[in-house]
């Protein structure tokens, strides 16, 4: 298994020196996660450490991006204190199941006995057999929908999800088998207008190949 981390190598050294303290404390489930950095920390650095943190570990889909916040005591110290969708003993129990899930795919799909094209394309070609495209998960009036179907919990749990957790889950399963794959978020054009959309980009031998995902689940 690799861990493929892009987003981290993106940012600079203070903002990587960030990125490992706030993964490490927020896999500890810490609700205070004193930060290497004192004085001013601007909401741009942190959008973008939290960014790249997320889309580098899919694993971490417990952390409420809207209500985390910083703090800062009268010697300047800084710290993030983050809010959690789930307890630490839900989040264990969920990711044993995503295990299981994960490893049960691999088997059932045979991704560890053939090439990294092949891996891709059966992951790709499970996901739009098996993940209908959830039209609730932008309903705020079922947040817990909102909360599965833009992470790996939509596609490993209830096999339902929008891109963006269509996204990290493939990450997840190719990273899983050793083939490098990343997230990526930008726009696309519906019925004339520019939308919010996310979608992979494989790396495969020296061809790196952009995985879209429209909402019948075929590629574009």
């Amino acid at each position: 298994m690799i861990v493929d981390r892009y987003y981290y190598h993106q940012l600079n050294k203070q903002e990587q020196a960030i990125y490992k303290a706030f993964y490490n404390g927020a896999m500890a489930h810490q609700d205070i996660i004193p930060i290497p950095v004192r004085g001013e920390f601007s909401q741009e650095s942190f959008e973008r450490i939290f960014m790249a943190m997320t889309r580098d570990n899919p694993l971490i889909y417990f952390l409420n991006q809207s209500a985390c916040s910083t703090a800062s005591d009268m010697f300047g110290h800084i710290a993030i204190c983050p809010q959690y969708f789930f307890t630490k003993e839900k989040v264990k129990e969920y990711n044993r199941k995503i295990e299981k899930v994960v490893n049960e795919l691999a088997g059932q799909l045979h991704l560890l006995e053939c090439n990294d094209y092949e891996k891709e394309l059966r992951v790709h070609d499970w996901i739009c057999q098996n993940i209908e495209y959830d039209y609730e998960g932008t309903d705020k009036d079922k947040i817990s929908r909102v909360i599965a179907s833009h992470n790996i919990l939509g596609v490993f749990a209830y096999h339902k999800a929008q891109c963006e957790g269509i996204a990290k889950a493939l990450k997840v399963l190719l990273n899983a088998v050793n083939v490098k794959c990343i997230v990526v978020t930008g726009d696309s054009v519906k019925s004339g207008q520019s939308v919010p959309h996310a979608w992979n980009i494989v790396n495969i031998g020296e061809v790196k190949m952009r995985i879209p995902y429209k909402k019948n689940h075929g590629t574009m």
